[in-house]
This record gives C-alpha cells, structure tokens and sequence, in this order.
C-alpha cells in the first residue's frame, strides 16, 4: 500500500547536509519531510484538503476524521527536490491511500523515520 521513494525526518525543513553511508556502498544525503499533504474522501468525493509542515499536525488530524467505511484518506509527504545519482534534480516523496485509522498511523510513523 506505500508506494513512492524517500523517508527520512523533520526539523527547520532544511536538508541536514549530514552524509550516510547506504548499503549499497555508496553515501547519501538526508532528507527532512517538508510537506505532509493529507486529502480526505468519502463516497469518492474529496471533503477536505489538508496541508501541514510538521508531523504533529499531520498526526493530530487522524483523531478528527470520522473513519467510516466509505472514507478514504490519501497522504503524500515531500522531500523536496535532491540531487539524484544521475546528477539530476528531482523531487523525493511517498503517498498511499489509507481507509483505517491504523494503516494511517503506521504510515506517518514509516514516513517519518529517521534512516
């Protein structure tokens, strides 16, 4: 159900800067989320767009929706835009859609955590 690249953390929204090693050998930069875009539908139709900076708010919102059969809720995090290994800039993010209060939760916590 996750689909999309990325994962990593949140402070300030800026790109720590801080190198990793990766298992393939090589390094990697560290990505932080900047964005946690949450749009919630019932019956298919979208009843609510959400936009937050930070974790909390994003995790707050899971106690106000009224999980029922028919609600759907897509959330999509961006990591902004990185270098690539081909020396090219594109955007890193993950997004699923979510119809339990649990796989949202688990989601949040997979998408925020630190590599």
């Amino acid at each position: 159900m996750l689909n999309g690249a990325g994962c990593s953390t949140k402070k300030n929204t800026q790109d720590t800067g801080e190198l990793s090693n990766s298992p393939a050998g090589g390094t990697q930069r560290i990505m932080n989320p900047q964005r946690w875009t949450i749009k919630i539908y019932n019956q298919d139709k979208l009843i609510a767009r959400k936009e937050y900076h930070t974790l909390t708010g994003a995790s707050k919102l899971s106690n106000k929706i009224k999980w029922d059969k028919d609600t759907r809720v897509y959330l999509r995090v961006f990591y902004g835009k990185h270098l690539t290994n081909e020396n090219k800039m594109a955007g890193f993010f993950n997004d699923g859609d979510y119809t339990n209060k649990e796989d949202y939760k688990l989601a949040l916590d997979a998408f925020s955590e630190k590599s």
